[in-house]
């Protein structure tokens, strides 16, 4: 089953017995998958698992422009997370450029949702210099 990784979920529970509460965190990042439950101790009193979400086909690529909301953390309402996306631009971009470029890429992927935006950040690479951004594409629900 191909997923979209959300990263790790840690609860903390001094009483054990906590693997509900840690699929609600994995559920309130937008996560319908967890896994690695069965790594920790039976008496542990820190959890730790994996969240992720499965892919699903949506309405198919938008036009560059296309309309974007952003989020630099966890939208507020209800989406279904399509995956993540990376732009990289000229390292003479403004950050609003390079901020409308990783829009673009949510829209070639089908979403209308860009969170967990991080960047503008300089990285090498086999053209140069140049500044990247990514973040993660949703559609709202």
């Amino acid at each position: 089953m191909a997923v979209d990784d959300l990263g790790t979920v840690t609860v903390e529970c001094a009483r054990g017995g906590c693997e509900r509460e840690a699929l609600d965190v994995v559920c309130r990042r937008g996560g319908d998958v967890a896994w690695g439950l069965a790594d920790n101790s039976l008496t542990a009193t820190k959890l730790v698992v994996h969240a992720a979400h499965t892919r699903r086909a949506i309405g198919g690529p938008r036009e560059r422009g296309c309309a974007v909301r952003v989020f630099r953390d966890a939208p507020p309402m209800a989406t279904e997370n399509v995956g993540p996306v990376t732009a990289l631009c000229s390292p003479d971009d403004s950050e609003d450029v390079c901020l409308r470029e990783l829009q673009d890429q949510v829209c070639m992927v089908g979403g209308d949702v860009l969170w967990q935006v991080d960047g503008p950040a300089p990285v090498g690479t086999p053209e140069g210099r140049k500044l990247r951004m990514h973040g993660r594409a949703a559609h709202s629900k």
